[in-house]
């Protein structure tokens, strides 16, 4: 379980590190970028302080014209910064989508390789249970009695029934009833 709980750690973490390496390679991690998204008002009047420079060098108008033009200068900027915007939240989808498919890959990756390291786990436990079978029940006591309580039931487990209660028997009482305790609570 906790092997879990600690992959999914590393995965969400993984996953924030990813999302913000995308989007600083791709140039939305950048302060005007920032500024646009945080405080369009701000970046809407620095352009426009942009544009009023551009504007003075222009023969003078109208005050209702000049109104008109600053107010199509406006208009004008609010649709680039929506425009952009726009794009970058379809960067941000589609970035989303690639991490989203590397995660697909990775938990697949993840779950093939604990499969693979229970098979494997499977395959040695029953290895060893065969070499028990063929020893002296006495001799198999012997060996299991150094090992964890809970190694020594996944091993009996696949022990033969006749076998295993003859390798109980042999070992010391106390041993055996922490044994059959411990296979009583992985069988239920």
């Amino acid at each position: 379980m906790i092997k879990l709980i600690i992959a999914g750690m590393i995965f969400v973490i993984s996953l924030a590190a990813t999302l913000a390496a995308l989007l600083a390679m791709d140039g939305n991690l950048s302060m005007d970028a920032l500024k646009a998204v945080t405080d369009p008002e701000a970046f809407a009047e620095s352009e426009s302080m942009k544009n009023a420079e551009s504007t003075a060098n222009q023969p003078a108008l109208g005050t209702l014209a000049q109104q008109l033009n600053d107010r199509s200068r406006e208009l004008d900027e609010r649709k680039i910064a929506m425009d952009e915007r726009e794009k970058q939240l379809q960067q941000r989808e589609e970035d989303l989508g690639k991490a989203r498919s590397e995660l697909e890959m990775l938990q697949k990756s993840i779950n093939e390789s604990f499969d693979a390291a229970t098979e494997s786990r499977t395959t040695q436990l029953k290895t060893i249970a065969i070499t028990l079978e063929s020893m002296e029940a006495e001799n198999a006591a012997e060996r299991l009695e150094t090992m964890p309580t809970d190694e020594i039931a996944e091993i009996l487990l696949n022990v033969k029934d006749k076998k295993r209660a003859e390798i109980l028997e042999a070992m010391n009482t106390e041993s055996a009833a922490r044994v059959i305790k411990e296979i009583l609570g992985t069988q239920n």
